[in-house]
């Protein structure tokens, strides 16, 4: 209806091998002294409609990303890619 506040969940689907990149890992190149992921994250957090972001990544991932410094304040949930892919 108009007028109403839309709510959202984002989901970020983080889970890529980086095979074009030629072995550096996308989510950690870093782009004005933050890692890209940080970017994106926080550009997603910082939307009033959003709730909650769900991370897709791969298991050895999730640790490092949930205890990042540069993970801004949002409610969050981490979901483990399969190792094999989707």
């Amino acid at each position: 209806m108009p007028g109403e506040r839309v709510i959202a969940d984002a989901i970020v689907v983080a889970a890529g091998r980086s095979s074009r990149m030629g072995g550096s890992d996308k989510l950690d190149h870093l782009v004005g002294g933050r890692p890209l992921l940080a970017h994106a994250l926080a550009a997603i957090a910082a939307a009033p409609e959003v709730r909650r972001i769900v991370v897709v990544t791969a298991a050895d991932r999730v640790e490092r990303i949930r205890g990042a410094a540069w993970l801004p304040p949002a409610h969050w949930d981490f979901w483990r890619s399969k190792p094999d892919g989707w």
